[in-house]
C-alpha cells in the first residue's frame, strides 16, 4: 500500500503539471465569455439576456463540432512517436471542422425564428440573432483552434497555450469595451460589439497558434499537403468524434435547454441564470483541464495496453478534482453576493432581484460541484481509453432521460421557477456521474494485462 501511495503522488504531481496549464487556458478561455456577460450587463439587461440566449444557443453547436477536434487528443497521445499518424490526424480533423462550420451557418443566420419558436421575447430574438450571424461566421476558426490546441496538448506543449490565452482575455476586455460602449469613431454597439469583439480574437488566437505548433514542431510539417484527402483517418476521427461530440453536446444541450426553460419566467429569471452559468462554469474549467491532461496520461497509457497505469491516473484524476470541488463549494457558500454583483451595475433598477434570484441559484451550484467534477474526469478517462459511443449513451440517458426532464417538471409543472431548473441540472450531473463510473469499471476489468 505504501508503495501504491507512493505511485500516487507522484502521478498527482504529473496530472498537476500538465493539467494546471490547462486549467489556466481553460479559465482564460471562459474569461472571454464572462468579459463579454459583465461588459453587456453593464451596458444593458436586454443586451446581456440576448448573449445568453445566442451565447448558450452557439454554444451547443460549436461543442459538437468540437468533438472532431478533441479526437484529436488521445488519437495524438497514442501514437507516441509517429510524427506521420500525428500529422494524418491533425490536418483530417481540421478538414472535419471546417465543413462542418459551413453546414451550420444557415441554422446562426436565421436563429430568431428558431428562438420565437421557443418561447422567447421577440426583441431579445432580433438581437440574439444579430450576435449569431457575427460569430456564426468565426466559428471556423474557432474549431481550427480547437484542434490544434488538442494537437499541442497531446504533445504535452501547453505553456504555449496558456500564454496565448492569457493575451487573448487581455485583447478581449479592451476590444469589448470599444465595441460595446463606443469609443471616438466607433460607435457604441452593444451586443454586436461582443460579437464582433469574438470574431476578431478567434481569428488571432487561430493564427497565432497556427505559428507556433509549426516552429516548435517543425518536423511534423502539420500544415504541407493540406489540400489531400485522407479518408481512413477521417474515418476513425469520426468514429470517435461523432460519439464525442454527442456527449458533449448532451451537456451542454442540457444547460442550453435549461437556458431556454428559464427564459419562460421573464428576462430578470434569464439574467440570474446567465450570471450563475458564468460562475458555474469556470468551477468547472478545473475539472475539464485535469480531465484533458487525464485524458493524455490515459491514452498514452492505453497505448502501452498499461491497465495499472490507467487505474492511477484516474485515480489521482479523481483526487484532485475532488480537492478543486471543496474548494469551489467553500467560495460559492461563503461570499456568494459579491461574487454575483460582478455581474451587475448597481443603478440598475432591477440589479436587487436578480441579485437575490442569483444568490439562491448559486447555492444550487455547489450542490453539484462534486458530481460534475467527477463525471468529467470519468469522460476524460474513456475518452482517453479510445472509449466514446457508451459514454455517450450513459451522457444522454442522465443528461436527457433525467436531468431535463426533472428541471422541466420541477421548474415548469411545479413551478419552482429557476430553483427547479437548477436541480434538475443537479440529478442530471450526478447520474452521469453514476453511469459513467460502472463503466469504467467495466473497461479496466476487460482489458488485458501488459505483456
Amino acid at each position: 500500500m505504501s508503495a501504491w501511495l507512493q505511485s500516487l503522488r507522484r502521478e498527482i504531481g504529473v496530472c498537476l503539471t500538465l493539467g494546471v496549464p490547462l486549467i489556466g487556458s481553460q479559465i482564460a478561455q471562459l474569461m472571454l465569455g464572462v468579459t463579454d456577460t459583465i461588459v453587456l450587463g453593464w451596458y444593458s439587461v436586454e443586451d446581456l439576456a440576448a448573449l445568453v440566449l445566442a451565447s448558450g444557443f452557439q454554444f451547443t453547436f460549436l461543442i459538437f463540432g468540437a468533438g472532431f477536434a478533441f479526437a484529436v487528443a488521445p488519437l495524438v497521445s497514442a501514437a507516441q512517436d509517429d510524427v506521420q499518424t500525428m500529422r494524418r490526424v491533425t490536418r483530417m480533423s481540421n478538414w472535419l471542422v471546417v465543413l462542418y462550420s459551413i453546414a451550420i451557418y444557415p441554422v446562426m443566420f436565421f436563429s430568431e425564428q428558431v428562438f420565437l419558436v421557443l418561447g422567447q421575447d421577440p426583441e431579445i430574438s432580433a438581437r440574439a440573432q444579430e450576435y449569431l450571424r457575427i460569430t456564426g461566421a468565426a466559428m471556423g476558426v474557432m474549431l481550427i483552434f480547437y484542434v490544434l490546441r488538442s494537437y499541442l496538448s497531446a504533445r504535452e506543449r501547453v505553456r504555449e497555450i496558456l500564454i496565448l490565452s492569457l493575451v487573448g482575455v487581455v485583447l478581449n476586455v479592451i476590444f469589448d469595451v470599444v465595441f460595446v460602449f463606443g469609443l471616438g469613431p466607433i460607435p457604441a454597439m452593444g451586443v454586436q460589439g461582443a460579437a464582433i469583439t469574438t470574431a476578431v480574437i478567434s481569428i488571432l488566437g487561430m493564427g497565432l497558434l497556427a505559428i507556433i505548433a509549426a516552429k516548435i514542431f517543425p518536423e511534423d510539417q502539420l500544415f504541407v499537403r493540406m489540400w489531400r484527402p485522407d479518408f481512413e483517418i477521417m474515418r476513425k476521427l469520426v468514429r470517435l468524434g461523432v460519439p464525442i461530440g454527442f456527449t458533449a453536446l448532451f451537456e451542454v444541450g442540457l444547460f442550453s435547454a435549461a437556458s431556454i426553460f428559464v427564459g419562460w419566467f421573464g428576462v430578470q429569471a434569464l439574467a440570474a441564470h446567465g450570471i450563475v452559468m458564468q460562475l458555474a462554469s469556470i468551477a468547472f474549467m478545473l475539472h475539464l483541464g485535469l480531465s484533458q491532461a487525464v485524458t493524455i496520461r490515459i491514452g498514452k497509457a492505453y497505448g502501452r495496453q498499461d491497465r495499472e497505469m490507467i487505474a492511477l491516473s484516474t485515480w489521482a484524476a479523481v483526487v484532485l478534482s475532488i480537492c478543486f470541488a471543496i474548494l469551489t463549494v467553500a467560495v460559492f457558500v461563503t461570499v456568494p453576493e459579491a461574487l454575483c454583483r460582478i455581474f451587475l451595475d448597481q443603478t440598475d433598477p432591477a440589479a436587487g432581484a436578480i441579485l437575490t434570484m442569483s444568490v439562491s441559484l448559486l447555492m444550487i451550484a455547489a450542490a453539484f460541484q462534486f458530481a460534475d467534477g467527477l463525471q468529467a474526469i470519468l469522460l476524460g478517462v474513456l475518452r482517453g481509453a479510445q472509449d466514446t459511443f457508451w459514454p455517450m449513451v450513459c451522457a444522454f440517458s442522465s443528461y436527457w432521460g433525467m436531468g431535463l426532464g426533472v428541471a422541466y417538471y420541477l421548474g415548469a409543472v411545479l413551478d419552482w421557477q429557476a430553483q427547479g431548473v437548477w436541480i434538475g441540472l443537479t440529478v442530471g450531473l450526478a447520474a452521469a456521474a453514476v453511469t459513467l463510473g460502472v463503466r469504467f469499471i467495466y473497461v479496466v476489468r476487460s482489458m488485458k494485462p501488459a505483456a
